[in-house]
């Protein structure tokens, strides 16, 4: 339902358009939040770009369970294929949502363990090997080199914008960072650079 407690107790209706304003950059912090704690546990992970701009990872030496556990995402990939020959051309971002959400299929519930027990029979049945702490942990802490990543971002920003936003430097940051440093240190840097003082 589209309600929300307010602090008064009164119950009122959500707007959403600061949430959708702000969708990348929370897509972003959620995969540097994500990474950052695989990394802190000795997990090495891999970043690639999304058609969004966004960039999000996976563990490293994961390639084969990724594989093994993707099949829904396969089978959308596939039926929007077909789809888009039948019609003749590709679709837009908007049409495959709209054929995403007509193809979807209710979820089951299931039993946590019974699905467990399943996941691990896959991995041993496809002999897959399960990914290492392959490193020493990643807690990065060069606040030097913290500060030319958000001075990058604060030029990327500058090319396209008008009017400096400091989410939109939180974004680019967040974007060229990839994990290795905490948000609150992003955050605590851009609020000291000097070339902000203005916002």
């Amino acid at each position: 339902m589209n309600i929300t407690r307010s602090s008064d107790g009164d119950y009122r209706a959500i707007e959403p358009s600061e949430i959708y304003k702000y969708q990348k950059l929370s897509g972003q912090i959620y995969q540097n939040a994500l990474a950052n704690k695989m990394q802190e546990l000795g997990y090495a992970v891999e970043w690639t770009k999304q058609k969004n701009g966004n960039y999000t990872f996976e563990i490293k030496g994961s390639e084969k369970l990724v594989e093994q556990f993707s099949k829904r995402s396969q089978s959308i990939s596939s039926q929007i294929q077909a789809r888009e020959q039948e019609l003749g051309h590709k679709m837009s971002q908007e049409e495959k949502q709209v054929f995403k959400n007509e193809i979807r299929v209710a979820k089951e519930k299931q039993d946590l363990d019974k699905l467990q027990e399943s996941w691990q029979s896959q991995v041993l049945d496809n002999n897959i090997d399960m990914p290492t702490r392959d490193q020493s942990p990643v807690i990065n802490t060069n606040i030097d080199q913290l500060s030319d990543i958000n001075n990058r971002a604060i030029d990327r920003v500058e090319k396209f914008e008008a009017v400096l936003d400091k989410h939109d430097i939180y974004l680019e940051s967040l974007r060229e960072v990839q994990g290795n440093y905490k948000l609150d240190d992003v955050i605590a840097d851009v609020a000291m650079n000097q070339r902000l003082e203005a916002i």
